[in-house]
């Protein structure tokens, strides 16, 4: 859920968005995640990339946003909540 896009004028994009990870155990545990792919120039999608796993439940990933320079550097950067063990919100990033 709540992806977003960038592409620079040379046609490299980046796409991020939140989702679960499902760990098959008899209570199939889940974990959100933030998960990117990126396009090269040509079109061909990268196979997608978990860019940030918290093994803590309690962890709610939201509004994931990429920005793209015309070198190709991406960053991806988005908020953290936690429920457990305290109400804490952080903000994190990531260079693709």
């Amino acid at each position: 859920g709540d992806p977003d896009i960038m592409m620079n004028d040379s046609g490299y994009a980046v796409a991020v968005w939140e989702g679960d990870l499902v760990i098959p155990t008899p209570d199939n545990l889940f974990f959100r995640v933030i998960i990117a792919a990126s396009r090269s120039s040509d079109g061909t999608w990268s196979p997608v990339q978990i860019i940030r796993q918290d093994d803590t439940l309690g962890f709610y990933p939201q509004n994931a946003s990429v920005a793209v320079n015309e070198s190709g550097l991406a960053v991806a950067t988005w908020g953290e909540n936690y429920d457990f063990p305290s109400d804490a919100s952080f903000f994190r990033a990531s260079f693709l």
